[in-house]
């Protein structure tokens, strides 16, 4: 019986020694594992701030809601750069689960996230409106609410950790309804038809894109100050003002090539004007299955076809409207979209695997 027990004894001894050796051998794996991961994220973040071609998209729908992928910055491929929250968001806390989903994709990826809508009239996506706007601001201006707009506007930006604003300018397309559109025109008050516009770009200049004076860094991701819309429009009402913005995006849907939004004319008037600061866009909404709606051609996509056009003449990048729309197909344009713009391993550097 005792040699039976001291076996027992033995053989128990001997899987305890085998089963702290696996767990030792896990924990290895695992910080290796982490270790790996770490350089992956290291590598990626020091990508977002070199000098390339970068992948941008106007983001509809965000809410971060478990089990909708494409409701998810952090769903987003790794190697997108930027996005504009598509229509503005409402005001949220620590409790509401776009808060920790914008952390984890600035703090981790890297992406920068904006806000974007047709800016032509003071209080456009502020909590309460132009209503309530207009009821903090009666008697004003439209310089004077153009300027208390940006001021506003900076502050949501800010409480929320985003990291700029895309002006979606359109003076000349669509509705606007009725009422003083006080940005697109100087309806309130004496001065140029360009004042209130002009205020704004200033205000909103202090704390985002190239011109920013104010230590402003969302979770170390910087800041970004973008146009699109009617450039030409632009060119010639505000065109001085060009040195505001990282880059101007061209909705150019159809086209592969720059559209008359930005010919010599247009953009020769653009204060520091450079191809690098512009980026060629897509419309998924409408042709998500080809990337975009300029048509599939060679075996390429239509998203896949701009992006070596932007790689053939070093543009400063590619977006995408509605880019989340692609999240049913795993982002595979987006993907191609990147490797074809910026051919390159930056994302597995040869030192994660020591």
């Amino acid at each position: 019986m005792d040699q039976i027990r001291e076996k027992d004894i033995k053989k128990w001894a001997e899987e305890k020694e085998l089963q702290r050796l696996q767990d030792e051998s896990d924990r290895e794996y695992n910080e290796r594992v982490a270790k790996m991961y770490d350089k992956y994220w290291e590598s990626l973040r020091a990508y977002k701030n070199s000098d390339h071609k970068i992948v941008y998209g106007w983001f509809g729908g965000w809410s971060a809601t478990e089990g909708i992928n494409k409701t998810w910055l952090s769903k987003l491929p790794d190697s997108v750069d930027v996005v504009s929250i598509w229509g503005g968001t409402s005001a949220f806390g620590e409790d509401d689960p776009r808060y920790a989903d914008l952390k984890y994709a600035q703090e981790v990826k890297g992406l920068k996230v904006l806000l974007c809508w047709q800016t032509g009239t003071s209080g456009l996506g502020l909590p309460g409106g132009v209503f309530e706007f207009n009821k903090r601001h009666e008697g004003k201006t439209s310089t004077e609410k153009a300027k208390a707009y940006a001021k506003e506007l900076t502050q949501f930006i800010k409480e929320h950790n985003l990291n700029g604003y895309d002006i979606d300018w359109e003076p000349n397309v669509g509705d606007h309804g009725s009422g003083c559109h006080n940005l697109y025109h100087n309806c309130e008050g004496g001065g140029s038809d360009e004042d209130p516009i002009r205020a704004f770009i200033t205000e909103m200049g202090k704390t985002f894109g190239p011109k920013a004076t104010e230590n402003y860094n969302p979770r170390g991701t910087g800041t970004m100050f973008l146009f699109d819309g009617e450039v030409r429009n632009f060119a010639n009402r505000l065109g001085d003002m060009g040195d505001y913005f990282d880059y101007f995006l061209n909705q150019n849907y159809p086209n592969i090539y720059p559209n008359h939004e930005f010919t010599s004319d247009v953009v020769s008037k653009i204060k520091d004007w450079s191809w690098k600061k512009y980026i060629m866009c897509d419309e998924f909404e409408k042709n998500v299955a080809e990337g975009g709606i300029c048509g599939s051609s060679g075996g390429k996509s239509c998203a896949e076809r701009k992006a070596q056009v932007v790689a053939q003449n070093n543009y400063g990048g590619w977006g995408a409207y509605h880019i989340e729309l692609e999240e049913i197909y795993n982002y595979r344009n987006v993907r191609s979209v990147t490797q074809i713009m910026n051919p390159t391993d930056v994302y597995i550097p040869k030192d994660i695997l020591k």
